[in-house]
């Protein structure tokens, strides 16, 4: 098994001046929840590659996870699903590159899907019509099934 961390980005939430309307959450007294990095975990189960993926993916690393599940999709020779049960949260950054992953596996005639999704992103992309362009299933036995139909 393979796993990908993205780099420890720096503080974005840092005040720039120390009057309050721009103050950071911890200035105010305030404690921010930290999330973990994302990281990709890599597995197969016969000819589909499963790519794994925990955290969040937004504007800062989604271009690291497009380049992660796309240098893990070059070694691989057959259908490719994006396994997101452990995303928290994903950006339009995000599905961007989720869209970006399923061209490069469709190029290669191979089948391309995302499975356990949970509420808050099914519901961003169902909102976002991406129902519509990426096959959806609710677990991932269901999504190895039909890639291997």
């Amino acid at each position: 098994m393979t796993v990908w961390r993205t780099r420890n980005e720096p503080d974005r939430h840092r005040a720039r001046r120390s009057n309050a309307r721009h103050a950071t959450p911890a200035v105010l007294g305030l404690t921010c929840r930290q999330e973990a990095p994302m990281e990709i975990a890599t597995e197969r189960d016969g000819g589909t590659l499963l790519l794994t993926v925990s955290g969040r993916i937004d504007g800062l690393n989604a271009h690291e996870f497009q380049d992660s599940a796309t240098g893990a999709i070059e070694d691989a020779d057959g259908h490719v699903i994006l396994d997101f049960e452990n995303v928290s949260y994903i950006s339009s950054a995000g599905l961007r590159a989720v869209l970006l992953i399923a061209k490069t596996v469709r190029e290669r005639h191979a089948q391309f899907a995302v499975c356990s999704l949970t509420k808050l992103v099914d519901e961003v992309f169902r909102i976002s019509g991406f129902d519509n362009i990426v096959p959806i299933h609710e677990t991932r036995a269901a999504a190895v099934a039909a890639a291997q139909r």
